[in-house]
């Protein structure tokens, strides 16, 4: 058995003192998750590589296959709205030079 020193911030040495028993398996398991991500990443676009992140973190479900059939996607992009007028940038500048900034 070999001892290795690490320096981790206090919020993670919190989190690592509960699975103190277990941290040999923890390691290992977040090494081979780690190899096997860096052999997806060559694989996967920037957006795949994110919504695998996404799913790792629970931050999104899944998608059932039977709801995503009831709602094909559109293949096509829509062209984008050509609104007449001046752009709400310009307006916003007209409106500051407007008003009064005193203080009296």
């Amino acid at each position: 058995m070999v001892t290795i020193s690490l320096e981790v911030s206090e919020r993670l040495a919190r989190r690592l003192a509960l699975l103190q028993g277990h941290l040999s398996e923890v390691i290992e398991l977040g090494l081979q998750h780690w190899r096997d991500q860096g052999r997806e990443q060559g694989l996967l676009t920037p957006r795949q590589q994110v919504e695998r992140l996404w799913a790792a973190t629970d931050l999104v479900i899944p998608l059932d296959p039977a709801i995503a059939q009831r709602y094909p996607s559109p293949r096509t992009r829509q062209p984008a709205v050509r609104a007449g007028g001046k752009p709400a940038s310009q307006i916003i500048i007209e409106q500051r030079n407007t008003r009064d900034y005193s203080y009296n």
